[in-house]
C-alpha cells in the first residue's frame, strides 16, 4: 500500500529531480501513517477476523486515497463517484452483518 501511494505521487508529480521539500515530506508522513495502521491492526486482530480487518483496512486505503485525489490533487468529484464510495463502505457494512449472521 505505501508503496501503490508512493508510486502514485511519483507518477502524477514527474520524475525524482523534481522533488522538492514538501514532497518529502508528504513521503514521510506517509510512511507514519503506515506504520500507524500497522500498530493498530495488529490489537485488532486481536478482536476481529482477518478477513474483515483487512476489508476494513482496504476500504479506509480506497477512501482516504480517493479523497486525497479529490482533495490534495484536485480531481473532479462526481456524483457517480460519491455513489460508488458510498457502495463500498455499504459493502464492508454487508460483509460484518453477514459475519455476525453466522
Amino acid at each position: 500500500m505505501y508503496c501503490s501511494i508512493c508510486h502514485g505521487y511519483i507518477a502524477k508529480h514527474g520524475s525524482s529531480e523534481d522533488y522538492h521539500p514538501s514532497t518529502l515530506a508528504v513521503i514521510a508522513c506517509t510512511h507514519c501513517l503506515l506504520c500507524f495502521s500497522f500498530a493498530a491492526l495488529t490489537p485488532a486482530l486481536k478482536r476481529i477476523d482477518l478477513s474483515f480487518a483487512y476489508a476494513v483496512w482496504a476500504v479506509l486505503g480506497v477512501l482516504l486515497t480517493a479523497t486525497m485525489g479529490i482533495v490534495y490533487f484536485k480531481e473532479p468529484i462526481s456524483a457517480l463517484k460519491i455513489i460508488w464510495m458510498v457502495f463500498i463502505v455499504v459493502s464492508l457494512v454487508g460483509l460484518h452483518a453477514r459475519g455476525i449472521a453466522y
